[in-house]
């Protein structure tokens, strides 16, 4: 079996190891806009340019923060989608920054 088909290839096993990464360092790129596109938040092409549109400079991050904090509380999907997704995923960064601490 060629590797390229190999189960690290599947859409569900790479969507899973971008969000470890996100998890781990939410300023990487690839990983966070990968995961935004995945069904796991369902962000799509034209809404991953509306989050760059409006903080062109710095990472997708610093995109996502601002365009959370900029729609905060509105009724908006791409705003629902990414709440969704960003609640979590900080659990997970002060959690993870928790047992650094720890050892």
């Amino acid at each position: 079996m060629p590797l390229q088909n190999g189960i690290f290839f599947a859409l569900e096993v790479v969507t899973i190891l971008n969000y470890l990464q996100v998890c781990d360092n939410p300023l990487q790129d690839i990983p966070l806009t990968g995961v935004l596109r995945s069904p796991l938040v369902g962000c799509t092409t034209q809404e991953l340019a509306v989050l760059r549109e409006r903080t062109s400079e710095g990472d997708v991050y610093d995109s996502v923060l601002n365009f959370l904090k900029e729609y905060e509380g509105q009724e908006r999907t791409l705003y629902q989608q990414i709440t969704w997704f960003y609640s979590p995923l900080m659990k997970c960064v002060i959690l993870r920054c928790t047992l650094l601490s720890m050892s």
